[in-house]
């Protein structure tokens, strides 16, 4: 019952992520929430939320460091 919650929770977390991409609210952290719901369940949701992180760490990087 708890793995029904957690994909179903998940998927409306993203559904509703992408809704507010257009529409006011925090979407792209919506969409992570349901991502890390999701990708405690299937790999590719893991994989997908892995390569955020990831790209999220490489622009922060680039940002904070001062260019030579």
């Amino acid at each position: 019952m708890t793995r029904i919650a957690r994909v179903v929770g998940g998927f409306i977390l993203l559904i509703a992520g992408i809704a507010m991409l257009v529409l006011p609210g925090p979407g792209v952290l919506t969409i992570l929430g349901g991502l890390a719901l999701i990708g405690q369940e299937f790999p590719w949701a893991q994989r997908m939320l892995d390569r955020i992180k990831a790209a999220i760490t490489r622009l922060w990087r680039s940002v904070t460091q001062p260019s030579a």
